[in-house]
């Protein structure tokens, strides 16, 4: 599937990095859209059903945590890979619960950035 069919959703409460991240994507050809928080981000993945959530972990209203728990918990959104960006070290992440498909750590290597949602979306080969 073409690049342009596939929508992802990034909720990142630094609006310098979601506006770089959501412009990087778009330039890839993906469909994305952006939230402030969590509690956001979950209105628009109930509205539009991303193929991919990208989720910051310490955000207001709803932190990343949370946003997690509540899509796996839910049967309309438990299938949406989500891919978990902070500062905490994945395995640190993983022991405090955290269920996300990938884990990359911030600041982000956009290269690997890149890869990891190509991979998610089997759009390469590995």
């Amino acid at each position: 599937m073409d690049k342009k069919h596939y929508r992802i959703l990034i909720a990142e409460d630094e609006k310098s990095v979601l506006s770089f991240l959501v412009d990087i994507l778009s330039k890839k050809g993906f469909i994305v859209e952006g939230a402030a928080n969590g509690k956001e981000a979950l209105e628009k993945i109930n509205r539009v059903q991303p193929d991919l959530v990208i989720t910051d972990g310490v955000m207001p209203e709803m932190t990343g945590f949370e946003l997690c728990r509540i899509l796996h918990s839910n049967e309309t959104t438990r299938n949406i890979p989500i891919l978990f960006c902070s500062a905490g070290a994945p395995d640190e992440l993983r022991g405090k619960g955290v269920k996300a498909d990938a884990y990359l750590r911030k600041p982000l290597d956009i290269e690997e950035f890149h890869l990891t949602i190509s991979r998610m979306l089997g759009l390469c080969e590995d």
